[in-house]
């Protein structure tokens, strides 16, 4: 999505719950497919950078404020 004051977003879903998140190399216990998680979150990342999106994080109250 392309926002006119913030440029191209990512919405994450719940891939990621907390910015912290994206500093780890583990998937939460609770996935069912904790590989795919990791993989889905790589590709993700790749397109983060590539696009220079942002990436907005739902249980993140502090996305929302900066936007």
């Amino acid at each position: 999505m392309k926002l006119p004051k913030t440029g191209p977003v990512l919405i994450a879903g719940d891939l990621w719950h907390y910015p912290a998140e994206r500093t780890t190399s583990a998937a939460p216990r609770y996935e069912a497919n904790q590989q795919q998680t990791l993989a889905s979150r790589a590709t993700m990342e790749a397109y983060l950078k590539q696009s220079g999106a942002h990436l907005w994080i739902e249980h993140d109250s502090g996305t929302f404020r900066s936007a």
